[in-house]
């Protein structure tokens, strides 16, 4: 069975530890990622000691465990909502530097996506201007999250189901786009290829995967130039197309 994503590593990120059951739902993600194929990293994946009691010690405990993580991780799913106040989680703001860095994919997703001074419970009118709660002006207040995030994460209105969901489409049209850069010839050439005096007809439908196929076809084109029509087939070589030994589906 062909696996299109066991190359990635999914990092899931976001406040959920801190939640009453938040490892539940952290767990619940990952098995929803690995049904997919998507191998996953958690920052739990690791059993951490984390008794020392100068608490700088389990802070480079969690630090260095983190370093270790993120050399398996090709992106990262972050959960954005705001947390101890109007931005997100701190240490998910690092995590989605840290991926960001090495070149992998961001998705952050949120159930509200509105500007920040909407969002903002400290922000006010003042002077007919929006402002923080220093009183100066709203900073990238027409913004959903701080420019940072914002420029760097493709953000996802919703749950991690549709983050989860636009990761994997976006990771699809990869593998299309990839494929089409280099197997498929240019449109000119298939238009010179199939020049004829007669009207060009092309033949679809799902017979192409019918054993018999050949012999259809074949029939199909005969009958086509009884009529008067040059028929094109879905079986019919193309010289310019580079044929593509691949089991992925979308590739070939």
């Amino acid at each position: 069975m062909f696996e299109p994503y066991k190359a990635e590593g999914l990092y899931i990120a976001g406040p959920e530890c801190f939640y009453h059951r938040g490892y539940d739902l952290w767990w619940s993600q990952r098995k929803l990622a690995e049904y997919y194929g998507i191998p996953v990293v958690l920052p739990t994946s690791t059993d951490l000691k984390l008794d020392h009691e100068d608490l700088r010690e389990n802070a480079w405990e969690i630090f260095n465990d983190l370093i270790e993580q993120v050399k398996h991780t090709t992106a990262i799913i972050a959960d954005l909502e705001f947390f101890r106040g109007s931005e997100p989680d701190g240490g998910t703001v690092f995590e989605l530097g840290w991926i960001w860095a090495k070149q992998g994919r961001l998705y952050g997703y949120s159930r509200d996506l509105r500007p920040m001074h909407t969002k903002n419970q400290a922000a006010r009118i003042q002077n007919g201007a929006v402002v923080d709660q220093n009183g100066w002006p709203h900073p990238y207040g027409d913004l959903p999250f701080c420019p940072s995030i914002t420029a760097s994460t493709k953000l996802i209105e919703g749950s991690f189901s549709n983050a989860l969901r636009a990761y994997m489409l976006d990771l699809d049209e990869a593998r299309k786009n990839q494929a089409r850069a280099v197997g498929s010839p240019k449109r000119s050439h298939i238009t010179a290829e199939i020049k004829s005096s007669k009207p060009v007809a092309y033949l679809a439908g799902p017979e192409r995967y019918s054993p018999d196929a050949e012999i259809f076809y074949a029939e199909a084109k005969q009958l086509c130039s009884s009529y008067g029509y040059h028929a094109v087939t879905p079986l019919d070589d193309i010289k310019e197309f580079n044929k593509i030994d691949n089991n992925d589906p979308y590739v070939s």
